[in-house]
């Protein structure tokens, strides 16, 4: 049955089967769409009725599919008269999903006018409040005649539709029109129920359900406009549907149940209606009557003008009874947290802004009842039809605050969080370290590393929640706590963070000049994470660890044991690898083979020193081998010199003056050098300052050393930069880069000039001061670098104020040289859009920048690497050939501007993938703005199925798009496959280039196939070994790619595994396609049992069925003791222990383990040695002079047990100590036979002592 319900005075005034009315009312400001409805709706019907022959005013309820009475009137009446109230084990929900509190259910006889209907079911629900006793629903209603008005189901669908006439309709703001109609498939003369479209074609208007009669195919309807503006309705517009009805009159009250819809409109009744006598009905009644009917229409109008709303407050309506059913309280559920992806996070955040500040949604922290809103939105480049709803909205979901005072609980960190993202991060990258947690707001986020200082440049987003690490370093790698505070309690996580690098040179390897004979180590050092491996290349060919050529590598050291000339010279690489990447250094290796020579490095000449005082005379000839010295004094050879070769006289006296000769020599000749010394009696300058030249960042040393007589007077050195004396207090900046030796040392008053920066060049002056005046002696210091910055840069510019980015002339004058020749120079531009410096040319040779007209000027010609619509700045860099580049200019430049233009690059990072089943999803990277070319930027896709027999087809395109990303719809027979795509961008100039073509699979299917299940083996009581049979490797099982197999475990308590506890089920994932898995943190003897779902980028596929994984029970939780060890062969000891038994809840044992090693190692070099069920052994492979540890366990299939004490032997036994009194060492080998045979006979010497005391 279905029901019709109209205004109270409406119906019962109505004669059968005559044409109902609505008529128009005046615009009002207070009209809504609320106000409307709850105006049109009256009350719900009522009738007399007999229960069992109890009397009782009942409500009739169309909407309701069951019969109900309250408690109290069961209790009052039927309690014992009525033996039947059944106790129902069901469970029954209101349409909102929450239960509907029922105490049971009986079957009774029931009266309604006259009409007796046996054995119907009514259900008893508790108590609300409610005045309404019983309610009569369809279950009863269906049965009974003449209660209500119906229309008959089989009358009620004609597929007709109601449009407008042949003239636009205008529906003035604020207002409701009377309009005139016509049916697709009407029937004359015949009563119409009119109903708007169950998807509104407009959302201001709304149409007034009501019953009508046509006549010669028309009918009127009333649509009221809710908006502002006045609303045009077109003609033969589909406006809503009719359906046949029957009028069945009936003394119950009946009202209208209106729809909210959208309905075309027509021709407007032009009349104004008003209140009183002076009413001109004409204009309101239809002009399809004729002359007496509409007379006879406009007398009954007259005659109910009470009935009929004249203004904005007289809409007629009656109160609604308000009918409640108290549902049970349930307990809120939370819902796991559903991260957004970094890239949707801020699109996401942004849209959610935009739909508050527009009253669209609003936050709300007030009980009541809830809706949701489900939109459809087409995505780019699709278009949503017109016959489907644009938007659904839920059914109310009801929120109550149980209590006054919130429950104060958490904070909980979830499971897997804090993490980071991306899952494997690199350094460089942009990484996010994501906390989230439960609990009563507000909570209070922080993060705290524990082994080191947080990324200089980290910073927070979320309330702190999340931790972003931009440009991450290695040393960025460590553990990361999240704390999370509440009102009254704290939680905290810790997440380790491990960075990933491909290996690089810190420190790039250096040419080296070696002698012949010699041997030399050469060491390259790369950093990367994990480890690096390492292979030598010599001139392009692979080294071996014993390549033979007396070169031996060993992981990043390369050792040649007798440098030979015509050998060993060449150019060695080394190489560093990871799963990440590689790099490479190298140098050349030359051997150095002449005789000696002063040419560079002859002694001084003459040399004066104090008597009695020291001076040292140094001989640094260069030769290669390297040669024999000797010292002749006078002619006559010296013996003692130092080792460097510098010979040292003390104590002088006027007899040690003379000419000394300093003779250096080798198999390929002798060379020589001398130096006349005198003896003065004050003091005086045995080594002055000289001129020194080094480069940038380098440490070096002036000389300054005077002779005198220790006992006869005191000096003291001081140093002068020009006139600033050098400071060499603790607080002074000078000891930045200036230091002294200490006094009394060979060196003592020398000046050391420590990363020598290009500021340091200069006079230095040395200033020995004594009781009896000053001597002084300057040196000149050179600091050799990089050239210094140019001057004067600029863009030469015409008249227009613009320059064009293919044509750029840069112009500069060169600055300091510092020491070497500048041979090349670097060009620099800074866009308006971005805040780093970016290189446009590099190593340009200086003979390309020479201007003839203007020798002083260099200049360049840029041509290309520039942006139009852009404005730069622009910087250069000199540089030469021995230390690189210099300091760019700092001086003012200026902007210059670029003339507009179409877009010169392509999006780069094209990818995609992924998305619903069906889509192919294709995203890139935004063109940064500098790379605009002009505003109002876009981008074309173009896409197609791959084929690789290279067919031609057609390229399709998605249009204009802004953003970075697009969907489209390949269908689902289409899943998982290869695509080819690419991007254009293009701006209000014109088109860029294409990006390069890409591979992009479409997105996968969810998995159906699942896993075989192998075995469930445990390998200790507390980790077990899951096998299982992989998914075959192909598109249709696979629906895509293999992400993952996941393993679900839960403790049931026995093998049947019915699933009891499967809701407590822990997994683990294991990514790539594996075939088992290892799972630990098991419980002891537990009937876990398990089952496998195969995982694809889609999600999870079925479950296997449940399998039974029983753990065996604990390892021993005893260690042998009493523990011997006996010297057996010559290279074997035997052991000696007690037994151990298993307890209760513990495996039966298998038998024990020795676990011995170096005692220079650590445990995790052990060997291992099992024995089965017995309480001695013997262990082979132990070495002589060297000492051991050993640790004994038990073990079973429950695991190994604890381990025993350490013991210490060698291969002669036992090894007996005290810890508190003494360590054992074990030394290098050398010293170490005749360390450890003293030691050992120590030991043994203090047992046989204390064993003799024993007794």
């Amino acid at each position: 049955m279905f029901p019709l319900r109209q205004p109270k005075s409406f119906c019962q005034g109505l004669p059968k089967k005559r044409q109902p009315t609505v008529v128009t009312s005046r615009a009002t400001e207070g009209l809504t769409k609320d106000s409307v409805l709850n105006k049109i709706a009256g009350t719900c019907p009522t009738v007399e009725v007999l229960i069992e022959g109890v009397p009782l005013l009942a409500m009739v309820d169309t909407g309701s599919q069951v019969s109900t009475v309250t408690e109290s009137f069961f209790s009052r009446h039927f309690r014992e008269s009525i033996k039947t109230l059944q106790s129902a084990d069901i469970r029954l929900t209101a349409a909102n999903g929450l239960l509907i509190p029922f105490i049971g259910y009986f079957v009774a006889t029931i009266a309604v006018r006259e009409q007796v209907l046996p054995e119907k079911v009514f259900l008893v629900l508790k108590d609300s409040g409610s005045t309404t006793q019983c309610i009569l629903g369809m279950n009863i209603l269906k049965d009974l005649h003449g209660i209500g008005t119906y229309i008959k189901p089989e009358q009620k669908d004609m597929n007709g539709q109601a449009r407008t006439t042949r003239r636009p309709v205008v529906v003035p703001a604020r207002s409701m029109q009377l309009i005139t109609a016509t049916g697709s498939n009407p029937r004359l003369d015949t009563e119409l129920l009119v109903e708007p479209l169950e998807t509104p074609f407009n959302p201001n208007l709304l149409l007034v359900p009501a019953l009508s009669t046509t006549k010669n195919g028309h009918f009127q309807v009333a649509v009221v406009n809710l908006s502002n503006e006045s609303v045009t309705i077109q003609p033969r517009t589909h406006v809503g549907s009719i359906h046949t009805a029957t009028l069945q009159t009936s003394q119950v009250e009946v009202r209208l149940d209106t729809i909210s819809a959208e309905i075309i409109a027509s021709n407007p009744l032009k009349a104004t209606p008003l209140k009183g006598s002076h009413i001109n009905f004409s204009p309101m009644i239809s002009e399809a009557l004729a002359s007496e009917e509409r007379s006879a229409m406009a007398s009954l109008l007259y005659s109910f003008n009470d009935v009929f709303a004249w203004s904005d407050d007289d809409l007629g309506f009656t109160n609604v009874i308000e009918h409640k059913i108290p549902l049970i309280d349930e307990t809120p559920q939370a819902q796991p947290y559903r991260r957004l992806p970094p890239s949707e996070f801020q699109a996401v955040k942004e849209h959610i802004e935009k739909l508050a500040s527009k009253g669209v949604i609003t936050p709300s922290t007030s009980p009541g009842e809830y809706f949701c809103v489900v939109m459809m939105v087409p995505r780019s480049g699709q278009v949503l039809t017109e016959t489907q709803a644009p938007s659904r909205t839920s059914l109310g979901i009801d929120l109550r605050v149980l209590g006054g005072t919130a429950h104060t609980y958490g904070p909980e960190i979830m499971d897997k969080f804090p993490q980071f993202f991306p899952e494997v991060p690199m350094v460089g990258d942009y990484v996010e370290l994501e906390c989230f947690a439960y609990g009563r707001m507000p909570l209070y986020y922080s993060w705290l590393r524990e082994d080191g200082p947080l990324h200089p440049q980290a910073f927070y987003r979320d309330y702190k929640r999340v931790l972003v690490i931009p440009k991450a370093r290695l040393q960025d790698t460590g553990s990361y706590t999240c704390i999370v505070k509440g009102d009254k309690n704290s939680s905290n996580k810790t997440l380790h963070l491990s960075l990933k690098s491909q290996p690089y040179f810190p420190y790039p390897m250096r040419n080296q000049h070696l002698d012949a004979g010699m041997s030399f180590t050469w060491i390259c050092g790369a950093i990367g994470y994990p480890l690096p491996m390492y292979t030598w290349y010599k001139n392009g060919v692979m080294l071996t660890s014993d390549s033979g050529d007396g070169i031996k590598v060993h992981r990043n050291t390369l050792t040649i044991s007798n440098v030979t000339l015509g050998r060993h010279e060449g150019v060695y690489q080394c190489e560093a690898v990871n799963v990440y990447g590689k790099a490479r250094s190298g140098g050349q290796l030359r051997i150095l083979y002449f005789a000696p020579t002063f040419a560079t490095s002859a002694i001084e000449t003459s040399k004066s020193a104090a008597e009695g005082g020291n001076v040292t005379i140094a001989c640094s000839p260069h030769a290669a081998p390297r040669a024999t010295i000797k010292w002749l004094r006078n002619g006559a050879e010296i013996g003692h010199f130092l080792p460097n070769g510098a010979l040292e006289l003390s104590s002088l006296k006027k007899s040690d003056e003379g000419v000394y000769t300093c003779v250096a020599s080798n198999e390929l000749g002798e060379a020589s050098s001398t130096c006349r010394l005198f003896v003065e009696e004050n003091a005086v300058f045995v080594e002055q300052p000289i001129d020194v030249t080094v480069e940038e960042n380098e440490t070096t040393v002036i000389p300054c050393k005077v002779s005198f007589v220790p006992g006869k007077m005191d000096i003291v050195y001081s140093w002068r930069f020009y006139s600033h004396v050098i400071d060499f207090t603790s607080i002074s900046e000078d000891r930045v880069h200036y230091t002294t030796p200490y006094a009394n040392t060979l060196d003592n008053g020398a000046l050391y000039i420590v990363s020598a920066q290009i500021k340091h060049t200069g006079l230095y002056t040395c200033v020995v001061t004594t009781v009896t005046g000053s001597i002084s002696a300057s040196g000149y210091l050179i600091v050799k670098g990089p050239p210094g910055e140019p001057g004067g840069v600029h863009a030469k510019q015409n008249n227009d104020s613009s320059i064009f980015h293919t044509n750029v002339d840069i112009w500069w004058q060169d600055g300091e040289d510092h020491g070497y020749p500048v041979t090349r120079y670097k060009i620099e531009y800074l866009s308006i859009y971005e805040e780093e410096w970016q290189v446009l040319r590099d190593d340009i040779p200086v003979h390309l920048t020479t201007i003839e007209s203007h020798p002083t000027w260099h200049g360049f010609k840029v041509v290309d690497g520039l942006s139009p619509g852009n404005a730069y700045m622009f910087r250069v860099s000199a540089g030469n050939d021995q230390v690189g580049y210099g300091h760019p200019n700092q001086g003012p430049t200026q902007w210059y501007t670029v003339a507009s233009g179409p877009p010169l690059y392509p999006p780069d990072n094209i990818g995609g993938g992924g998305g619903m089943v069906g889509q192919l999803q294709i995203t890139w990277d935004h063109l940064p703005r500098s790379k605009w070319g002009a505003p109002n930027l876009r981008y074309i896709v173009y896409y197609k199925r791959h084929d690789e027999n290279n067919r031609i087809q057609k390229w399709e395109s998605s249009g204009e798009v802004t953003t970075n990303f697009f969907y489209t719809s390949v269908g689902p027979i289409y899943y998982y496959l290869l695509y080819d795509v690419k991007v254009q961008a293009i701006n209000d100039k014109g088109e860029g280039p294409n990006s390069t073509i890409h591979q992009v699979y479409s997105a996968e299917e969810m998995p159906m196939r699942i896993p075989g299940f192998v075995s469930a083996k445990p390998i200790n009581a507390t980790a077990s070994i899951v096998t299982w049979s992989k998914i075959p490797n192909t598109r249709e099982d696979l629906k895509g790619s293999t992400l993952a197999y996941v393993v679900n475990y839960w403790l049931e308590g026995n093998l049947r595994c019915f699933g009891k506890y499967e809701d407590t089920a822990l997994f683990n994932t294991y990514y790539g396609d594996v075939d088992e898995g290892l799972i630990v943190g098991l419980e002891y003897g537990g009937d876990y049992c398990l089952n496998i779902q195969f995982q694809n980028h889609a999600g999870l596929g079925p479950k296997t069925d449940n399998y039974g994984m029983p753990m065996p029970l604990a390892p021993p939780q005893r260690y042998p003791e009493y523990i011997t060890v006996m010297s057996h062969g010559t290279k074997s000891v035997r052991l000696h222990w007690k037994a151990v038994y298993a307890a209760i809840r513990e495996e039966s044992l298998k038998g024990y383990k020795a676990w011995w090693w170096n005692v220079q190692e650590n445990i995790l070099s052990a060997n291992i040695t099992t024995f089965g069920l017995i309480t001695t052994g013997v262990i082979h492979g132990i070495e002589k002079d060297k000492i051991y540890k050993l640790r004994m366990v038990a073990w079973s299939n429950g695991g190994d047990g604890q381990k025993s004490p350490d013991v210490f032997f060698t291969l002669g036994g036992q090894v007996m100590y005290d810890p508190s009194q003494a360590d054992i060492l074990n030394t290098a080998p050398s010293k170490s036979e005749i360390s450890l045979a003293i030691l050992v006979s120590f030991m043994l010497y203090v047992v046989a002592v204390v064993t003799c005391l024993s007794y």
